[in-house]
Formats: C-alpha cells, sequence, structure tokens
C-alpha cells in the first residue's frame, strides 16, 4: 500500500527510503516495508522532524483465525499521531505495543548506539502491565526480521495472556517522551525503521499524507 503524490501521475508512488528495512507491523496487524519516494518530489534523506500525539481513540480488534461468527467484539486502544516525515505531514494511528515494535527494529537497525530512557521506560510498562494481566511465555507479536532480542525485550514483544485496562492515560505520557527522543536523537530521527512507522498507509487505517504544498496526497 503506497500513498500517491497530489502533484505526479496516479501510477506514482510516495513512499521513504530506497533500502530495505525490517517490516514494522501497526495498529492494523499488517507489515509495510516503505520504498523511494519518486524522483522530483523529495531530494536527499527523510528525517522525522517533529512527532504530536494529537489523541486517543478505541478500535475493534480483528478477530483470530478461525474464531466463531458472532462472540463478542474486542476493543483496543490506539494513539493518533502527526508526524513531519521530511516535507510531508503525516498522520498515522499506533497501539502501544506497536512502539515496542519500533523499538525491536530500531535496536535491530541501529545495535550500537545507546537508546534513550524512554525506550526503556516503555519497555518496562509492557513487561509490568495492569494487576490480573502477565505476559504470555511462549508466542510472538510477529516482527519480521528481528531475532535473536534480549530476553526482557522478547518478554515484552510477547502477547498478554488476557485483556484489561491497558491505562491509555498514563501510557499516552510514555508515548509523547519516547517520541520526543526519536526527533531530538539524530540517528533515531533519521532511521529507516522510523520512517517506515510513522508513513501512512491505508492497509493500517491511517490518516492523510499532506504534501509541501499542503494538499492531500491519496493513499492507496
Amino acid at each position: 500500500a503506497v500513498p500517491h503524490s497530489p502533484s505526479a501521475p496516479a501510477s506514482s508512488s510516495a513512499d521513504p527510503h530506497s533500502a530495505a528495512v525490517p517490516p514494522v507491523a501497526s495498529a492494523g496487524g499488517s507489515q509495510d516495508t516503505p520504498r523511494s519516494p519518486p524522483s522530483g518530489i523529495h531530494s536527499g534523506p527523510l528525517v522525522v522532524s517533529s512527532v504530536v500525539v494529537l489523541g486517543i481513540e478505541m478500535r475493534e480488534t480483528p478477530p483470530a483465525k478461525g474464531a466463531r461468527a458472532g462472540g463478542s467484539t474486542a476493543l483496543h486502544v490506539v494513539y493518533r499521531l502527526r508526524a513531519h516525515v521530511g516535507p510531508f505531514q503525516c498522520t498515522t494511528y499506533r497501539r502501544f505495543s506497536d512502539f515496542v515494535r519500533l523499538h525491536a527494529a530500531l535496536k535491530k537497525e541501529l545495535p550500537k548506539l545507546q537508546m534513550p530512557k524512554s525506550a526503556h521506560r516503555l519497555i518496562g510498562d509492557r513487561l509490568h502491565p495492569p494487576r490480573g494481566i502477565g505476559a504470555s511465555p511462549a508466542g510472538g507479536l510477529g516482527l519480521s526480521g528481528v531475532s535473536h532480542l534480549p530476553p526482557q525485550l522478547s518478554k515484552a514483544l510477547s502477547p498478554l495472556t488476557r485483556q484489561a485496562s491497558p491505562r491509555p492515560e498514563a501510557r499516552l505520557q510514555l508515548i509523547k517522551a519516547y517520541c520526543d527522543d526519536l526527533v531530538l536523537v539524530p540517528e533515531l530521527a533519521r532511521a529507516q525503521a522510523t520512517i517506515a512507522y510513522f508513513w501512512p498507509s491505508s492497509e493500517r487505517g491511517d490518516g492523510a499524507l499532506v504534501a509541501p504544498d499542503g494538499s492531500s496526497a491519496a493513499i492507496t
């Protein structure tokens, strides 16, 4: 799924970066690997220069494979984000666990970089959820391309055994701090995993991609 530039023919794609990056699973459960913007839309490397958390929304969780029809509908929390990726303004929706996936992808892409404290607080919150929830000892969230993770991060990426309140307001502050650090640390701001994370896609149920001239680009 790739957005089109409003100033380019409909067949032109406007995806960031040309090098392969680890796909980062998103709020919709899909994985996207970004590619390069078409010539004439943007020259030079893309950098995430700002991220603002606009709010919190509830969404229906897609039923698991093999689930019986007519069962109760589960809900999950997503955070609405607005990021400036190069000259583009991108609106996306991400779950708290998606930020844990992003951290794992960045650890793989930048293994020698010391990650900010906000990243460790994200992992700590995932490892110590509200009372009554526990991390499953087996299974994972399907982060493609990331393997041999430290035990703590592997556990943080495991699914929760049952649903309960995810404390979205408290986690909102953790996400804001982490997004601020992504912008402030140059290596993280221009990392391929970061660019991929904030690039919108209709498959993932994201919002608009606004071009430099202020017009909304189509996302397919």
